[in-house]
């Protein structure tokens, strides 16, 4: 560019001396106006040109051009450093993130392994409890079995006591006189026996009227709570016994087809019952 610059120079400079010469005859310039001023105009173009290459890159102090490129330097050292800055930040967020996940993750699955744990510490105590009521319901039922044996060897026993058929149902019409000492509760319970055997005999099919539930009120009141009461019944064919759960006075009919001579005897015992009562109610 310097060689350039001098071989410029050197031009300019003859343009400028020839500028500045006359003719010696005419004692005018050497070049005509047209010219003149073209030259002038292309030497000022030159010394402008000239001003700014010094001061871009002559001068003392620095030039334009290299304070551009210290500029343009510092301002790409600047970006890089911006860049990497923004990378290190991208990477430290990206870190932070896949620590942030594996922590989320631990946590996810310490807090899966306390629900199993939890779960498994209730199915566990489900367990127990389950196997605690088995166990509860075990002894409660084999209470309840040693009542019901208890009651049957009771019921057996007191059906044993008492004697059957008419003798034993004269007994206990006498018995159930003797020991009501009111004479009204005591014809409650004689009407209140004819009752049942009269719906008896008149309807021996009827598996309702020769069941009598041993809890009921009305049973209770009149006949039950009575020396002779129960005992009556059982004389006359009835037997303790549980109907559909239900513990009951119950009388079973005969097969009639298999054994008419068991349910002819069955059934005049009825009657003779029937018979005895309505006697003892004239007396």
């Amino acid at each position: 560019m310097s060689r350039n610059l001098v071989s410029l120079t050197d031009r300019m400079d003859k343009f400028r001396k020839r500028m500045n010469e006359k003719d010696p005859i005419t004692g005018k310039t050497r070049y005509g106006p047209s010219t003149f001023a073209r030259v002038g105009k292309m030497l000022d173009c030159y010394a402008s040109l000239s001003m700014s290459i010094d001061i871009c890159f002559t001068n003392e102090k620095k030039g334009l051009v290299l304070m551009l490129q210290e500029f343009c330097s510092a301002e790409e050292k600047k970006r890089e450093e911006e860049k990497q800055k923004t990378e290190a930040q991208i990477q430290l967020a990206f870190k932070s993130k896949l620590m942030d996940e594996k922590i989320a993750a631990g946590n996810k699955i310490e807090a899966e392994m306390k629900e199993k744990a939890k779960l498994e510490a209730d199915k566990a105590e489900v367990a127990r409890l389950a196997e605690e009521a088995r166990r509860q319901k075990m002894v409660i039922v084999e209470i309840e079995r040693q009542e019901q044996d208890k009651q049957r060897v009771a019921d057996l026993n007191f059906m044993n006591s008492v004697e059957k058929g008419e003798v034993g149902v004269k007994k206990q019409l006498a018995v159930l006189r003797e020991e009501s000492d009111d004479s009204k509760a005591h014809m409650q319970a004689i009407t209140s026996l004819h009752t049942i055997f009269s719906q008896i005999s008149s309807h021996p099919e009827e598996i309702k009227f020769r069941k009598i539930r041993r809890d009921h009120s009305k049973f209770q009141e009149d006949i039950s709570r009575h020396q002779g009461g129960k005992e009556l019944l059982i004389a006359s064919g009835f037997r303790l016994t549980d109907v559909d759960g239900v513990a009951c006075f119950y009388c079973k009919e005969p097969n009639i087809e298999n054994d008419m001579d068991g349910w002819s005897d069955w059934f005049n015992l009825l009657k003779r019952t029937m018979e005895l009562i309505e006697e003892d109610m004239m007396k």
